[in-house]
């Protein structure tokens, strides 16, 4: 779970970014963590920056296929955890 902070952070949206692009349905939605603290799943999150990333750049980043970014992003997440 990643939270406020740490989204802006990975994305480089502002707080108000964030939400705006979430009504608009062009990023992932938080989830309740509890009565008053929300969260985002982490994957959904990582896969949005992909998404961006294929979007500006076509079927490839420069740096591999789809699948290889999408595996390196798995193994730089387990070495984050």
């Amino acid at each position: 779970m990643l939270r406020l902070p740490q989204v802006k952070q990975r994305t480089g949206l502002s707080r108000s970014g964030i939400y705006q692009r979430i009504s608009e349905g062009t990023f992932p939605r938080q989830i309740s963590l509890g009565a008053r603290s929300v969260g985002w799943v982490e994957a959904e999150v990582e896969g949005w920056i992909v998404d961006r990333i294929f979007q500006s750049r076509g079927e490839t980043t420069g740096h591999g296929t789809r699948s290889e970014v999408f595996r390196k992003l798995e193994n730089r997440t387990e070495v984050l955890q």
